[in-house]
């Protein structure tokens, strides 16, 4: 009887053979980490240049109601894609966002009816916003759109679903954003402006203006003989222009909190 039956003695557990699973499983969970690294940073990207995109859609929306002739759209490029804050780079360290991948379009199809106008439905009214130009010219939908892409590499598989970076390479993708804006509200860069878009209204000023310069220059005939004895100044007829950037005394007033 052996050792080995008397239970002194184990016996050694069979050699188990390796057949390289583990690194084979090493070499999947890299890849799929290097391709996650690889993915972050773009999509991170792209979310930076939709938001973007945002910005310079709302940023639009004001210089279209502010100014109403249109927008500067190589400001807007420049101060929200191309400039030097915004270095969207891909693989090979060239731009994502060009000059020519960045779309801005205006339309006006919307429009308000007669009862939503400022003023609302009304003869009246209606000359009122013909003169003073203050009538909806359609609801402005500023869009804009762009289309980011990577620089194919030379090693680059044609295939848009292909395995490994390559895959980035051949994404491209289409972003867009939008926003609405009722413009054309009376708005006056200056006090000028303002006082002009009032004078201009035959309703509202002209017709009454008129009649008393005419009458007060027939009072102005009869009186001048007196008044150049005194040194009077000569009126003056022109009751708008003169007032602009006036405010009165009560308006430049501090107002005190108790």
């Amino acid at each position: 009887m052996t050792l080995f039956a008397l239970g002194f003695i184990k016996k050694p557990p069979p050699v188990q053979h390796q057949s390289g699973q583990s690194v084979v499983e090493a070499l999947v969970l890299m890849l799929v980490l290097i391709v996650m690294f690889t993915a972050i940073p773009w999509l991170g990207r792209v979310s930076d240049i939709g938001l973007q995109q945002a910005n310079a859609s709302r940023y639009a929306a004001f210089q279209l109601a502010r100014h109403g002739e249109g927008v500067d759209e190589r400001e807007l490029k420049h101060r929200f894609f191309l400039g030097q804050q915004h270095q969207w780079k891909d693989r090979v360290n060239e731009d994502m966002i060009k000059n020519d991948s960045i779309h801005i379009t205006i339309d006006r199809e919307k429009q308000l009816s007669e009862q939503s106008q400022p003023g609302g439905d009304g003869h009246h009214q209606s000359i009122l916003r013909r003169e003073w130009q203050i009538g909806d010219q359609g609801i402005a939908s500023i869009h804009i759109n762009t289309r980011p892409q990577y620089t194919k590499t030379g090693a680059s598989s044609d295939e848009s679903m292909s395995p490994g970076l390559s895959f980035f390479d051949q994404q491209v993708l289409n972003i867009q954003r939008h926003i609405s804006i009722l413009t054309g509200a009376a708005h006056s860069s200056t006090d000028l402006s303002s006082h002009q878009r009032a004078g201009q209204s035959s309703l509202a000023w002209k017709e009454a203006a008129e009649a008393s310069y005419e009458s007060s220059a027939k009072v102005t005939d009869v009186a001048a003989p007196v008044d150049a004895a005194w040194d009077r100044p000569q009126p003056v007829f022109d009751w708008l222009t003169p007032w602009a950037g006036q405010l009165p005394a009560h308006h430049l007033e501090v107002e005190r909190k108790d």
